[in-house]
């Protein structure tokens, strides 16, 4: 049903290491460029990126997953990286993959969890060639998420606000990546993003990055040219790729990329 090929790519004189899917007797198929979360890999909870690439394969559609830098096989340390790192991370995959002849290189989208998802948005901004997006539980806004932080573990009210992301899940954080993250608003790029079809999908208990996070991408992408798409799933947790929904949001998301991988520019 596919063959895998490795990918090595040299961002800033490291390397970033990941895989691509090919699905078999499919000449130059769409592909999707897998954008993993904070503290995660390319394969994702319980294997999920692996399991959604080969379902993507059996759709007739390629797919690259790799590592940031910093993470999983690829090259860089997770305390030294900044957000703009993984940002330049993204755009150099993305570079990569226009320059590969097994696939349809005017038909590339993204798929981006959690962080993954928000620097899907903001590497969208210069990359013309993204075609779609899916987006699972994506942070809107670096202060959004602080300040959900906060209202959920009160007792850093009394911190130093710049140490609230001194480290994450174990992983110390640089303080440029502290800095770039608390400035960042990925949902407000999306007006400028108008182009692009989005599908953006949410647990109504995720505690990680809560629901509000979908409802200010909602409001920001009033009015766009292209169609969005916007689901929550009840008592749903942040991780959609280790959640009972899986199957389902794995559907969802194979049939946007279908439709929309093939659709007209909205131009």
């Amino acid at each position: 049903m596919e063959k895998r090929e490795w990918l090595e790519v040299s961002i800033n004189k490291q390397k970033v290491f990941g895989m691509l899917h090919l699905p078999e007797k499919v000449s130059l198929p769409p592909v999707v460029v897998f954008l993993h979360g904070f503290a995660s890999n390319k394969y994702g909870h319980n294997r999920s990126y692996v399991t959604f690439a080969e379902e993507l394969c059996r759709a007739g559609i390629a797919s690259v997953r790799f590592d940031f830098r910093g993470s999983g096989d690829s090259e860089g340390s997770p305390s030294v990286v900044s957000f703009e790192d993984l940002i330049e991370d993204a755009l150099g995959v993305l570079n990569h993959v226009r320059n590969l002849k097994s696939v349809d290189v005017q038909r590339i989208g993204v798929f981006g969890a959690s962080l993954g998802g928000t620097i899907a948005v903001m590497a969208a901004k210069s990359q013309p060639s993204i075609k779609t997006m899916a987006l699972w539980s994506p942070v809107a806004s670096g202060e959004l998420w602080v300040r959900d932080f906060v209202a959920q573990s009160p007792e850093f009210m009394k911190k130093d606000p710049r140490m609230l992301l001194s480290s994450y899940r174990g992983v110390a954080l640089s303080q440029a990546f502290r800095e770039q993250f608390g400035r960042m608003s990925a949902a407000k790029e999306m007006e400028q993003l108008g182009h692009i079809p989005l599908l953006h999908m949410h647990g109504e208990s995720d505690q990680t990055v809560s629901l509000l996070h979908q409802q200010v991408y909602k409001l920001h992408c009033e009015g766009r040219a292209a169609p969005s798409r916007f689901i929550s799933y009840p008592d749903t947790e942040h991780t959609l790729g280790n959640s009972a929904v899986f199957p389902t949001v794995i559907n969802e998301t194979i049939n946007w990329f279908q439709e929309h991988l093939s659709a007209p520019c909205y131009c």
